[in-house]
């Protein structure tokens, strides 16, 4: 008698592997393992955190976010499943400049000196550009804060690095927003953004 999906004889098989006939026929009954089942949910839950850190997380971090989830797994568990499946961190660029200090333009100096709790509201504003990956290229915010509440007051999102674009419009925004004080101070970084007349005036 043969299985017509091999090619060999049974007996013939089970000889080669040392297994019973009855073994063979209730190891071709079964399922998947208990195992295969918990590694294919764990693979779901592994491209699920995957895809939502837009693919740039690696198996430590994923091994800590399914921990956190309450997932009972190891990190080389979760590796070799992940080399299994193709997956992979996306490594991201970790710098990306956004100001050019090197300009024409007079700098002010650092008057804030680090001193982050001012007196009350409209005393000092804080401003900062960064940027953004995104599929159609790099993408840049500008944003005003209000150091007396650390409220975002002002913002600006481009596709350039123009000062028109970027603390120029997040401080128009931040003005039509929330009135200064007489004394109010704000503080940002030398870059060409800040310095240059289009901003100063």
């Amino acid at each position: 008698m043969t299985d017509h999906n091999h090619r060999f004889p049974i007996a013939k098989m089970s000889r080669l592997f040392g297994v019973s006939r009855s073994g063979y026929y209730q190891w071709r009954g079964r399922g998947p393992s208990r195992r295969a089942m918990a590694n294919q949910q764990l693979k779901r839950a592994i491209l699920r955190v995957w895809e939502a850190s837009d693919r740039i997380y690696g198996a430590p971090r994923i091994y800590r976010q399914l921990e956190a989830e309450g997932w009972s797994t190891s990190r080389p568990r979760v590796a070799r499943l992940m080399q299994a499946m193709g997956v992979q961190s996306r490594i991201r660029r970790k710098w990306k400049a956004t100001t050019d200090s090197r300009h024409v333009f007079p700098v002010a100096p650092n008057l804030l000196d680090r001193q982050f709790a001012p007196s009350g509201l409209g005393t000092v504003w804080v401003s900062d550009i960064t940027y953004l990956p995104s599929s159609g290229g790099w993408l840049y915010l500008t944003t005003v804060m209000d150091l007396g509440d650390r409220q975002i007051i002002g913002w600006n999102l481009s596709r350039t690095l123009s000062a028109k674009a970027t603390s120029v419009a997040a401080l128009t925004q931040a003005l039509a927003r929330r009135r200064p004080t007489d004394s109010l101070l704000f503080h940002s970084d030398r870059g060409i953004q800040y310095a240059c007349g289009e901003f100063t005036r």
